[in-house]
């Protein structure tokens, strides 16, 4: 991750408060989370937990996609992501389950809203069950930083926040 975007005291707080910082990245792990503008770089509290063998991620991953019935995610181009650090700043743990997870909430999310039924109580238990389970897997991200650094609005307030606000009776 680059500091070329500055970040607020509120942003360093949440940083501070919610990953661990580390004075030397592991070899073949993630890349942190974020790196402050004093050069600290902070780390997903159970980065230690985290996959670290490439094939074993993609094991995993290609297991979730088949059980979760997900076929949009490039395994190759995922592991890349993760080791880059982006999944530890979205999920508040990064598993090749738990990626593949939100990948298939927000494709659900997107299919009801895309087709409202707010007259339906099956279309709203299903709507609520989705968001309610995005809003487990994800982290609240970073104040103001990474609403910039991403360039787009974060799927916690896409998908979650928006979509509570659009559909109150899911909250």
């Amino acid at each position: 991750m680059d500091t070329i975007l500055e970040l607020t005291s509120d942003d360093v707080a949440y940083v501070e408060g919610n990953f661990i910082c580390l004075h030397a990245r592991p070899a073949n792990g993630p890349a942190p989370s974020y790196v402050l503008e004093d050069g600290r770089e902070f780390y997903p509290a159970d980065y230690f937990d985290q996959e670290m063998d490439e094939t074993q991620f993609k094991a995993r991953l290609r297991a979730e996609m088949e059980t979760q019935n997900v076929t949009s995610i490039d395994p190759e181009e995922t592991w890349q992501t993760y080791l880059e650090g982006i999944y530890g700043v979205c999920l508040r743990s990064a598993t090749p389950e738990n990626i593949v997870r939100k990948n298939a909430l927000l494709e659900r999310i997107e299919a009801l809203t895309n087709s409202p039924q707010e007259h339906d109580p099956a279309w709203v238990r299903a709507l609520k069950t989705a968001v309610d389970s995005l809003d487990v897997l994800e982290r609240p991200f970073s104040p103001h930083y990474d609403r910039k650094r991403f360039g787009k609005p974060p799927t916690r307030d896409s998908h979650i926040r928006n979509v509570r606000r659009r559909f109150p009776q899911i909250s």
